[in-house]
């Protein structure tokens, strides 16, 4: 499923990786490439967590682990976004 994830996103196979946030809790990073921005955010922590700020409840779901969604990110949860094109 992730090699299926890379092939399908040019961000995920090259490109520019911001990192927007990252502390003992959470990490969030962009990709960026051909026009397209995924953003990846996953939650390290045992407890369920707030959205990070500043990020907007916006963008399409790719994937996600242990029942991450979009505003939503339980233990160990982790989303994939795409947030449109550049």
């Amino acid at each position: 499923k992730l090699i299926t994830l890379r092939n399908t996103y040019a961000a995920l196979r090259g490109g520019g990786c911001d990192v927007v946030l990252a502390d003992a809790k959470c990490i969030v990073f962009e990709r960026t490439a051909d026009g397209e921005r995924l953003t990846a955010i996953f939650n390290l922590s045992d407890d369920e967590m707030g959205w990070p700020e500043p990020l907007e409840h916006d963008g399409v779901e790719i994937e996600s682990v242990n029942g991450a969604t979009i505003g939503r990110l339980p233990p160990l949860g982790g989303i994939l976004i795409s947030r449109g094109l550049q």
